[in-house]
């Protein structure tokens, strides 16, 4: 799909659907720049993937895989990105390179030098150097060196180096 017009009626289509809808929201649909669009996305992404309003097949068919990156949303393929903050959900990998942060969704991969992680669903984290592993559902934290924290939660999996402290809560393995 590459009319924007297209694009938000889908997205505003199953936001409806949900009761999604509020007059804030009814005027930032109505804008018809996909860049915003995806800025939007951007920001609210947690909540849209919890609500089911997009998927990494409804975004990969919305925009195009530059604009994707341009946004910082990985969803298939394999990427070195200098992108401070990331999202990737499908089957995405990404290896990034700037030790900021990323949410992971999916099936998907971040390999990063540090920073501050969450990892969702299937994803797996994997640090080379120091940072902070948020791990939930059945997702997967590894750290490979440096001083790391890992928080586990519901039925996620830890491959720890020997200077990661692992802090387990609700079930983690």
């Amino acid at each position: 799909m590459e009319n924007a017009s297209e694009i938000i009626a889908l997205f505003a289509q199953r936001a409806k659907h949900i009761g999604a809808i509020t007059p804030e929201f009814d005027l930032k649909i109505n804008d018809n720049l996909k860049s915003l669009l995806l800025n939007e996305i951007k920001a609210d992404f947690a909540w849209l993937w919890h609500e089911k309003i997009i998927t990494p097949e409804l975004l990969d068919d919305c925009f195009t895989q530059d604009e994707l990156s341009e946004a910082g949303i990985f969803v298939k393929g394999t990427h070195d990105t200098g992108l401070a903050k990331i999202i990737t959900c499908g089957n995405a990998i990404v290896k990034s390179f700037i030790p900021e942060s990323s949410i992971c969704y999916n099936d998907s991969k971040v390999i990063s030098l540090g920073g501050i992680h969450r990892a969702y669903d299937n994803s797996t984290v994997e640090l080379l150097e120091e940072g902070v592993i948020y791990a939930f559902n059945q997702a997967t934290a590894i750290t490979q060196k440096g001083e790391s924290v890992i928080f586990q939660h519901d039925q996620s999996n830890v491959v720890a180096h020997k200077k990661t402290v692992v802090i387990r809560s609700n079930g983690g393995k």
